[in-house]
């Protein structure tokens, strides 16, 4: 884990505090405009349920984003000036949502997973912090994608830098 963010567990709080679910999984329908399915269907069954929703796209990077969504991420940060933007996977949240989904269809985990990727001024995770975790198996995946996964950097006044992005997974059998 980042040596910044264990000896700053004020910071990672701040980042939870005003942290946002990127993508928040739940077996009961909760508002959002996408909705993300199971990737196989229950046995018995031919319907791919709906597991979670989330008012941003999964299939989109930023630059595809609308301005309404690009407002929805901006305001789950603390303060963000106008020449601010936040780190985001670049491809999109799918390939993240795809392995929970895959996770979830077979160990069926009750509880919320909250972490902090550490995004570096050059769009590569650097860290990854636990706050909250429900399964180890599920930490593992998750951090493996999180770390593997590319990122489109951060921007501060206009320029690349480093900026933590909060995320969370909401998990219900």
């Amino acid at each position: 884990m980042h040596k910044e963010l264990l000896n700053n567990k004020p910071r990672l709080l701040r980042a939870l505090a005003a942290s946002f679910a990127v993508l928040a999984f739940s077996g009961v329908a909760f508002a959002g405009d996408y909705r993300l399915r199971q990737t196989e269907p229950d046995v018995g069954s031919n319907i791919r349920r709906a597991i979670g929703a989330t008012s941003i796209p999964l299939d989109r990077g930023y630059a595809d984003l609308k301005e309404e969504e690009i407002a929805d991420l901006r305001s789950r940060y603390e303060s963000l000036s106008p020449t601010d933007e936040p780190p985001f996977p670049l491809y999109g949240l799918k390939p993240l949502a795809a392995a929970v989904s895959r996770m979830q269809h077979s160990l069926l985990i009750d509880g919320r997973l909250s972490l902090v990727i550490h995004v570096g001024a050059d769009g590569v995770a650097q860290s990854v912090g636990v706050v909250d975790s429900p399964n180890d198996d599920l930490q593992a995946v998750v951090f493996r994608v999180l770390m593997d996964t590319p990122y489109k950097p951060a921007k501060c006044a206009g320029k690349p830098c480093v900026m933590d992005l909060p995320f969370m997974l909401k998990l219900n059998r």
